[in-house]
C-alpha cells in the first residue's frame, strides 16, 4: 500500500518531504533530548517534544504544534523551534513558520551551527514568495495605538507590509480623541496583499461602560477584501497612464519610420516620376504616418484621462505594485499616487 501511494505522488513532492523530515528529525531531535540530571521542566519539555514528533509523523500537525509550543516555553531550544517552523508550514501558516525559521537562522549563525543555519535559510527562501501581507494605510488622523489580533504593532508599522497567516484577522486602533476603530480582514490563499485604510475622520466614541478592544464598536469601514471605489478608480488611472505612455512612444517611433520611408520614396521619384519601388515606399510612409497619428491621439487622451483619475482620487502615500495568487492565477495591481 505504501509503495502505491509513493508512486502516485509527484516525484519532487516525495523527495522534498523526505529531505524535510531528515533535516527536522536529524537536526531538531538532539537539541530536545533530556540530559542526565535534567530538571523537571527539562524532562517535561523533552516528553512534549517527543510526543509532538510522533504526531507530526502521523500527520496531526495541529496537536503537534501545541505540544511543541509548550515544550519551547518550558525549555527554549533551536531544535524545538525548527520543528515549530516545519509544523506551522505544513499547516499552511507560512508567516508563523517564517518567524521561527528566521529566529533559528540567527541563533544558528551566532552559534556556528552551519547545517541548521543552511536548512533554515533554504526554508526562508522557499517561503518568502508565498507569504501573505496586510498593509495598513493612514487616510488622515494617526492613531495612538494599533493592534493586530491583540498583538501591538505600533503606529510605525503604518504603511508597511505585515506578514500574516491565511484566515481571519482583526485590526484595532485607538485615536488620541478616544475614538475606537476595528476591522476584520480575511486572508485567502498564499502570496496575497490586502490593503486596509484607516478612517480619515473617525467618528467620536460614544460614552459607554464597556469600550475595550474585546467589545469595541462595530466595523466603521467596508468589509475586508472588498474593493474601495476610490482605490479602483485610482488603479484604473495608473493603468490608463501606462497605456497612454506606451501609445505616445509607439506614435513617435512610427512617425520617425514614416519620415525615413518618405525620404527613400523621394529618392526614387526624381522629377515627379516614381519607380514601382518609389510608389510602394510612399504608400508605406503614408500608412505609418496614419498609425502614428492614431496612436498619438490615443496616447494623449489616455494620459489626460489617467492624470485626471489619479488626481481626483489621490492618496497621501506613494505608488505601489502588489502581486498575489487568487483563484488559481497570479494577479498584479498598482496602487498609489504621483
Amino acid at each position: 500500500m505504501s509503495t502505491r501511494i509513493t508512486q502516485a505522488l509527484p516525484k519532487f513532492l516525495v523527495t522534498s518531504v523526505g529531505i524535510l523530515a531528515f533535516w527536522v528529525w536529524g537536526l531538531g531531535a538532539p537539541c530536545a533530548r533530556a540530559t542526565p540530571g535534567a530538571t523537571e521542566s527539562s524532562l517535561k519539555a523533552a516528553q512534549l517534544f517527543d510526543s509532538a514528533r510522533d504526531l507530526m509523523r502521523q500527520g496531526d500537525f495541529a496537536t503537534a504544534c501545541k505540544l511543541l509550543k509548550e515544550s519551547q516555553a518550558l525549555e527554549p531550544s533551536d531544535g524545538t523551534r525548527l520543528n515549530l517552523g516545519v509544523c506551522n508550514e505544513r499547516q499552511g501558516k507560512l508567516a508563523t513558520a517564517l518567524e521561527h525559521y528566521q529566529a533559528v537562522l540567527l541563533s544558528a549563525e551566532n552559534q556556528g551551527h552551519a547545517e541548521r543555519a543552511r536548512f533554515a535559510r533554504e526554508r526562508l527562501e522557499a517561503l518568502r514568495p508565498k507569504v501573505s501581507y496586510i498593509e495598513v494605510r493612514s487616510a488622515g488622523a494617526t492613531p495612538q495605538s494599533l493592534e493586530l489580533d491583540t498583538r501591538p504593532l505600533g503606529v510605525a508599522r503604518i504603511g508597511q507590509r505585515i506578514s500574516v497567516d491565511p484566515g481571519e484577522h482583526r485590526l484595532y486602533a485607538e485615536f488620541p480623541d478616544g475614538t475606537i476603530w476595528t476591522k476584520r480582514v480575511t486572508i485567502e490563499g498564499e502570496a496575497s496583499l490586502v490593503v486596509v485604510r484607516l478612517p480619515g475622520k473617525p467618528k467620536p466614541k460614544e460614552p459607554t461602560a464597556s469600550s475595550t478592544p474585546e467589545n469595541a464598536g462595530a466595523d466603521t469601514s467596508q468589509d475586508a477584501g472588498a474593493s474601495e471605489p476610490d482605490t479602483f478608480v485610482r488603479d484604473a488611472g495608473l493603468a490608463t497612464l501606462a497605456v497612454g505612455g506606451f501609445s505616445v512612444l509607439l506614435s513617435g517611433f512610427l512617425a520617425l519610420h514614416a519620415l525615413d520611408l518618405r525620404g527613400e520614396s523621394d529618392a526614387e521619384c526624381p522629377n515627379d516620376r516614381c519607380s514601382e519601388r518609389g510608389v510602394e515606399l510612399n504608400d508605406d510612409a503614408r500608412r505609418n504616418g496614419n498609425w502614428a497619428t492614431f496612436f498619438g491621439v490615443l496616447g494623449v487622451a489616455a494620459i489626460g484621462s489617467g492624470v485626471l483619475m489619479v488626481t481626483l482620487f489621490a492618496e497621501p502615500d506613494s505608488p505601489q505594485v502588489g502581486a498575489g495568487w487568487s483563484q488559481g492565477a497570479w494577479t498584479l495591481s498598482a496602487r498609489g499616487s504621483f
